[in-house]
Parts: C-alpha cells; structure tokens; sequence
C-alpha cells in the first residue's frame, strides 16, 4: 500500500515537472513591472509571459527541443535547436530553417549574427558572424572547442563587443568596429552569461558546476566576486536593463529527492537593492528575450 503510494507520488510530480509552459502562482510580495518575455524551456516549446499579470502561455510547439532565443526584429526571433538555426515569426506562430549553427547571439547595432558551427564533415567547430540577411554568407571568427556540448553563447558587452570562450578555453573579446580579437585575461572556466549592462559587470558560471555557482567579473579592473548566495539555486538567468534585474529559474525536487522529478520556480533579483523575490511557481524559463510593451 504505501510502496504504491510512493509511486502514484513520483507519477503526479513528474506529470507536473513536464507541463509546456507551466502555471501562475501570486507571490506574496507586490512587484510592479510591466513587458512580456518569450522565452524557451529546454523542449519544444516556446512560451509568453506577461511580467505584470503572471499570464503564462504557450505560443507555439514541436517535437523537437530549442536552446537559445535572439530577436531580430518587431516579430522575428532566431532560436537555435535541434533543427539548426530557425526563424520563429511571433505574428504567425511559425517557424522556418535557415541553416546550421547553435548557441547565438545577434547584435542589432550591426545586424550581425554570431554562432557556433562546424566544417561539414570536421569535429572542428567555429565561432562565425554573418549578416542577419544573409546567413549563408559567415564570416569565420575564431576556433572553438570540439565539444560542442560544452558550448555556452557568446555575450555582447557593448554596441560593438561580444565576449566569448575560445578553442583555448580563455575568455576572448571581439570587437565589431575594427575586428579585432583579443584575450580579456579571464580564465575560460568562467562562463559567460550575462551583461549586467548598469553597473558594467558580466556575469559567469563555473565550468562543470552547472549555473548555480554565480560569479561577477570586471573586465577592466579583472576582479572576480562571487555572487552565488544572491540567487535561490539558480539555473537559467535572463537579464532586463531597464530594471535592472533578472529573471531566473530556481529549481527543486519532490519529496523523494530525484527519484520524485524536478521542478522550476521563477525568481526575479533586483541588483539596486539586493533583493531577491519569488515571483512564480511551475515555470521553467530557459533562454529568454525582454519586450517592453
């Protein structure tokens, strides 16, 4: 009897583990903000939040899984996944294949496409740039790692740089206005995650140590600050300028530890005050994308 019940237990959490997108909760702190993100969750699906009622909804599923998501314009994203690199249209909730890569980033003061891919028939992949217009046409870059699981997306840092980990395992710098590419002198075990553009911090997570261990580093000053205690175990961190916050992904397990399943939280740090508040339950967020409406 109570064998049975441990697995009818294991059963329900794992059903609830692997909703779309997931369901709302109210937190029992105010928080006022406005804008929608689209955002991934490690599957198929691509999902809508609505930051000021907690409205979670699925905007469009596959089959198949997607990683990343960069906006290129008003209604048009580029999701990297196990198609390749897709065009998703948010008007027309469709999706087309415009070629091989993975784990981008778009830096729309040039219109410029950064992502990994490797030479047809080589383990060898590249870092490559290609105009957002024309995809086929990329421009190598810099060698990467023949692991390409262990790939982590570029990070644009300002209007012209990104920051990314190359073949040697060290943190590089690529400067769009004069092409060049430089070491930042930051070991590359500090993966990039995000720019925490207010306060010119970026933010990394320690290789093989998944994204609960948060580190902030200067790159001018080369000081490195752990931050992990800011963060209720975090995973996925998705950052929004204008309030200077992040929404994260705090994830937890059932009763009976793995064997129940796993789930995801929201959370919401706000880096002027240090404070950090729970915002939803349910909700996976992967990679995600700000609009301010």
């Amino acid at each position: 009897m109570f064998s049975s019940m441990i697995i009818v237990t294991i059963i329900i959490t794992i059903l609830l583990t692997k909703s779309n997108c997931g369901t709302e909760k109210e937190t029992k702190e105010e928080i006022k903000m406005k804008g929608i993100m689209i955002f991934t969750n490690g599957t198929g699906t691509i999902c809508r939040l609505d930051l000021q009622t907690k409205r979670v909804d699925t905007v469009f599923h596959t089959e198949d899984f997607f990683n990343e998501i960069s906006r290129i314009s008003e209604d048009e994203f580029i999701i990297d996944g196990a198609l390749g690199l897709v065009n998703f249209n948010y008007r027309s909730r469709s999706i087309q294949s415009t070629r091989s890569g993975s784990r981008q980033v778009y830096v729309k003061e040039h219109k410029k496409l950064f992502f990994y891919d490797n030479i047809k028939g080589s383990k060898q992949y590249y870092l490559y740039m290609a105009s957002i217009d024309s995809l086929d046409n990329a421009v190598l870059i810099a060698k990467a790692s023949e692991r390409p699981k262990e790939f982590v997306s570029p990070v644009q840092i300002s209007s012209d740089e990104i920051v990314f980990i190359g073949e040697d395992y060290k943190l590089r710098m690529y400067d769009l206005s004069n092409g060049a590419l430089t070491l930042t002198g930051i070991d590359g075990k500090y993966n990039p995650v995000e720019w925490i553009s207010n306060r010119k911090v970026l933010l990394c997570n320690v290789s093989g140590g998944g994204m609960e261990n948060i580190y902030e580093i200067n790159l001018e000053t080369k000081e490195i600050k752990n931050t992990t205690s800011n963060y209720s175990n975090e995973v996925y961190l998705n950052y929004i300028d204008k309030y200077d916050a992040a929404v994260y992904c705090s994830m937890k397990y059932g009763l009976f530890g793995e064997l129940s399943g796993r789930s995801f939280d929201l959370y919401i740090y706000f880096y002027k005050d240090n404070r950090n508040v729970k915002f939803t339950s349910d909700v996976r967020m992967y990679s995600a994308v700000y609009i301010d409406e």
